[in-house]
């Protein structure tokens, strides 16, 4: 962590010089904290996520629109038949607390939520930390299937797992 703490703030001309952690000032609100939950995942977005679903109190859950928009992309002709949220206008609405018409207007947002971000858009904080259990489990299966096939089906090993 302290290399990657020193080449975030002098950046390729950490590696020539003599630069230690101190010289970054990075030991000022706990830097491994700060380069964990800002650079390496995205809790900050999460945290947000949260902090507008309080504030606001009128979202409303989009209950599985934004999973369903990402299976529309992968069979290309049935894009045009969904008009549901997905997660880039699930997203611009949680954030900014303007309502939108997924049918009528497209937002791109540059967030990227992660698998407990999308759950919060889609069934709130709570229920999103069970979507890591039911992640964890379908994993499980589809590594243990992989593993039981013979090695004479080699199409099999296609799976990533």
């Amino acid at each position: 962590m302290s290399v990657y703490s020193i080449y975030k703030t002098y950046g390729v001309n950490a590696f020539s010089g003599d630069y230690s952690i101190e010289d970054t000032n990075r030991y000022n609100n706990n830097p491994i904290v700060e380069m964990y939950l800002g650079d390496f995942s995205r809790a900050t977005v999460n945290g947000f996520q949260i902090a507008q679903i309080e504030d606001i109190g009128k979202y409303e859950y989009k209950f599985g629109q934004t999973y369903a928009y990402t299976f529309t992309m992968l069979l290309p002709f049935t894009k045009n038949l969904y008009n549901g949220y997905n997660k880039d206008s699930a997203g611009y609405e949680l954030l900014t607390g303007y309502e939108i018409n997924p049918k009528v207007e497209d937002y791109h947002n540059s967030r990227v939520f992660g698998l407990y971000g999308e759950g919060i858009l889609n069934f709130g904080p709570l229920f999103s930390t069970f979507l890591f259990g039911l992640f964890g489990y379908i994993v499980a299966k589809l590594d243990n299937i992989s593993r039981n096939f013979y090695m004479k089906k080699y199409i099999y090993l296609l799976f990533h797992f």
